[in-house]
């Protein structure tokens, strides 16, 4: 050991350690990778609608839901014939194609929880009807007073409309509705279906994403090979296999040599269970059991259909909500073509809500078999003198399920 030697040991020691170390650490860190280490998910920041987007369940959980609301589309029960023939003329016109535009709508506000329609009505009182991606609205103007009374809408600007623009609330003579869906009382905006499952929907991608990386490291190997002999020895046959044989290869040596193949020794084990209940947990907040998702083993028919009970009557109280949209949408349609005179003034009292259809087939087959039972019973009660004809027909369509009460008088 030289004199610069003996002076770098005393002086910088630990920084020539120091230097080896991290040295070491960047070249061992060329040949492995951290197994479940963090990494960035696109969809960490995401909204509903980039779930909608790129996430096969928030997909297909948002297409179950606007498929069993609408099914084959609804219609319309009005009695007049004048209106009736206006609203289908303006439910089908070409710039509106209702029956395409209200899966939109209701996809929308599945998304974002709101729906904001605007009105474009021509000189002869047709209005062409148009929704504003809620992410475009940024403030709402209510009554001080009251905080249900919305007055108007702004638009957030845009490179052609710096400033953005204010529309009127239709109740306020504007031309823009707004309809809100899991909104709490007080609050101006509503919120998606899926707002409460995305981090769970998040959750279920990483764990997919650890099982296939886990995977992948178990069916992974490198060939040990030792070779009995001196260093030359070892540094030739090291140079020969420079380039690892591909798969299939046949090793041929002697008994100086011995191969063999190393693999990681992961104790992964099967995750079916962990899957399950994140599942279950995403199918839970969404409303549908978990055989909605295509996972028919995890119920038999009897007990799937109990579990579709309550899904059901989601899907029923749901078609009611969005009815009421649609109705107060056809109305405030009407109510422009009435103002220019195309229909009478009453015209808007007299759009219904609309129709929907049933959820299930079984629900005919359950009206049928009441009824069959039924009328059993009412026509011994008429002949018996304990109701009149009109009472037994009301009570008939009471049980048929095409009313919603039955005569009040006994």
């Amino acid at each position: 050991m030289n004199i610069r030697h003996r002076l770098a040991k005393a002086l910088f020691s630990d920084v020539i350690a120091a230097q080896v170390t991290e040295a070491l650490q960047v070249y061992d860190d060329r040949w492995w990778s951290r197994l479940g280490a963090q990494r960035e998910d696109p969809l960490d920041s995401d909204t509903p609608l980039a779930a909608y987007r790129q996430d096969p369940l928030a997909f297909r959980i948002t297409h179950i839901l606007v498929g069993h609301v609408l099914g084959e589309g609804i219609t319309w029960p009005v009695d007049d014939p004048a209106l009736s023939q206006w609203l289908t003329a303006w439910w089908e016109h070409p710039l509106n194609l209702m029956d395409l535009r209200i899966r939109q709508w209701l996809t929308e506000l599945i998304l974002t929880g709101d729906l904001f329609v605007t009105f474009h009505t021509r000189p002869d009182g047709l209005s062409i009807v148009r929704a504003m991606p809620s992410a475009q609205i940024d403030d709402i103007r209510t009554n001080p007073e009251d905080l249900e009374d919305e007055l108007a809408y702004h638009q957030a600007g845009t490179l052609g409309m710096p400033e953005g623009r204010w529309w009127t609330s239709a109740h306020h003579g504007g031309d823009m509705l707004h309809f809100a869906i899991n909104r709490p009382v007080g609050h101006l905006r509503g919120q998606s279906d899926l707002a409460t499952v995305l981090p769970w929907l998040r959750r279920y991608r990483g764990w997919l994403a650890d099982r296939v990386a886990i995977n992948r490291a178990r069916s992974a190997f490198v060939y040990e090979v030792t070779v009995r002999g001196t260093e030359a020895d070892v540094q030739r046959r090291r140079a020969e296999l420079g380039a690892p044989p591909p798969p299939g290869s046949v090793i041929i040596h002697n008994e100086a040599e011995e191969w063999k193949a190393v693999t990681a020794h992961i104790d992964a084990g099967e995750a079916e269970a962990d899957g399950k209940a994140i599942r279950l947990m995403i199918a839970a907040g969404a409303g549908i059991p978990l055989h909605f998702l295509s996972e028919g083993e995890s119920a038999t028919r009897a007990t799937a259909r109990e579990m579709g009970e309550p899904t059901r009557r989601a899907f029923a109280e749901r078609q009611k909500v969005y009815g009421a949209m649609l109705q107060a949408v056809a109305r405030e349609a009407v109510r422009r073509a009435a103002d220019v005179g195309a229909l009478p003034p009453d015209a808007p009292s007299l759009v219904p809500p609309p129709r929907f259809p049933d959820l299930t087939r079984e629900d005919n087959l359950a009206l049928a078999q009441a009824a069959a039972q039924v009328v059993g019973a009412l026509t011994e009660a008429v002949q018996h003198g304990w109701i009149t004809d009109q009472e037994a027909a009301a009570w008939l369509r009471k049980f048929a399920g095409e009313a919603s009460y039955g005569p009040t008088t006994p």
